[in-house]
């Protein structure tokens, strides 16, 4: 793994690889866990951006923490 991406993702049973990210259309889901890095996900998105010329909305961006009631307060 790069030294960049930090993302660990989700492990799913009986799938051999994590599912970090799925797209459709202009929709972007990030599976992000409590041992995710979130600073290291906006520098992979602002990458992105800066790479294709692309903008996140972060008006529309939502969370839905799933798991422990402390994920996502770092």
């Amino acid at each position: 793994m790069h030294p960049y991406i930090k993302l660990k993702g989700l492990s799913v049973p009986g799938l051999e690889d994590r599912i970090i990210v799925s797209l459709f259309a202009d929709d972007t889901l990030v599976y992000f866990t409590e041992h995710d890095d979130l600073h290291a996900l906006k520098r992979i998105i602002n990458t992105f951006c800066c790479a294709s010329t692309a903008k996140f909305n972060l008006e529309k961006t939502e969370y839905l923490p799933i798991g422990t009631k402390n994920l996502g307060k770092k």
